[in-house]
């Protein structure tokens, strides 16, 4: 049955507000759930001793935030993990870094990273999908999920690092930061003809056919196998920062094995951090001496910035506030780490 409803302007724009963000998938999914709670708040006596806690949940369960893998489109994890579509490693994941440097700093978080492989995986499960949609859709995705993760974030006054929105593309120009999403954490076109960025660079994803200018791609084995995995955030609704320890074993894992520009970059800042570089400062020495004086102030403290966001994110480093500024220590899987790369070496 379809009803008129005359709404107030101003009512209207707070629910879009919420639909926006990610609490509610559609207007019809909202105005399903208030008409459901007045009834049965209706059904309870005003008298009760009960209606003043019941209009306190009628609230509460209102407002909740279900988790975004079953609120937000293509972010759900399918019950089998059986893809038909499965793509080669991009050339650009068994760079050295000698080659190519290390995975650029602007790719600063996992969460995102994790958002654009779980569109992919929805996009490509039974047929590659070109780079241009891949983009696109997963822009989309992303700045729904950062909206509500930037309520959250607002909500529980966090501070800069400890934000869930990092990376997520939620700033103005929506355009620009769109654009800016794509490129970093899901892949673009060069003019040389490879497909490089996040997805790409990591070996999570491939091209599976380049005969246009717009080529096919598709998750790898290790990207399905990465994508699948639950995320505490995507799928529980948790609202820390950080991936969970069976995410992080799986990109631990993969990068040291066939990620050379990754493992390089693990190496270097984890021996850096057994060795006491505990500041920005510090730690930016150490990358200007693995690469030398090719490599400007600027650019080493943007590689490393992005670097040890992932592995707060990855759980291999913890960060604590100091009069000084932020500073960064291994945590024990950090120190574990290491073992494992010095046998890589």
């Amino acid at each position: 049955m379809r009803l008129v409803v005359d709404i107030p302007e101003g009512t209207l724009r707070r629910v879009r507000s919420l639909i926006e963000a990610g609490q509610f998938s559609d207007l019809s999914v909202f105005m399903l759930a208030a008409i459901e709670n007045q009834l049965a708040l209706e059904a309870t006596s005003l008298d009760s001793p009960d209606a003043d806690a019941f209009r306190l949940a009628v609230s509460t369960v209102t407002r909740a935030v279900s988790p975004p893998s079953q609120a937000v489109e293509l972010l759900g994890i399918r019950g089998s993990t059986a893809a038909s579509v499965v793509a080669p490693p991009s050339r650009t994941s068994s760079a050295t870094a000698d080659e190519a440097g290390w995975i650029w700093g602007l790719l600063n978080r996992l969460l995102p990273l994790k958002t654009a492989a779980r569109v992919m995986a929805n996009l490509t499960y039974h047929e590659p999908v070109s780079l241009s949609q891949a983009r696109k859709k997963a822009s989309a995705i992303a700045s729904r999920l950062g909206a509500r993760l930037l309520e959250v974030d607002r909500a529980e006054s966090r501070s800069r690092e400890s934000k869930l929105s990092i990376g997520f593309p939620v700033r103005k120009p929506a355009d620009k930061s769109l654009g800016r999403y794509a490129d970093h954490f899901v892949g673009r076109l060069r003019t040389s003809g490879e497909v490089s960025g996040g997805l790409f660079d990591l070996g999570f994803a491939g091209v599976m056919s380049n005969t246009t200018s717009d080529p096919a791609v598709g998750l790898t084995d290790q990207g399905w196998a990465f994508a699948s995995l639950p995320n505490p955030v995507v799928d529980e609704g948790a609202s820390r920062r950080g991936l969970s320890s069976a995410e992080s074993e799986a990109y631990l894992q993969h990068v040291i094995a066939s990620v050379p520009r990754e493992r390089d970059c693990l190496r270097v800042l984890v021996k850096a951090m057994l060795d006491e570089a505990k500041t920005g400062d510090q730690l930016d020495v150490a990358v200007r001496s693995r690469f030398g004086t090719t490599l400007g102030q600027a650019e080493a403290t943007t590689l490393r910035a992005g670097a040890i966001g992932r592995l707060v994110d990855l759980g291999v480093v913890d960060q604590t506030r100091a009069p000084s500024g932020t500073q960064w220590g291994l945590a024990e899987a950090g120190r574990s780490l290491w073992d494992r790369l010095r046998v890589e070496n």
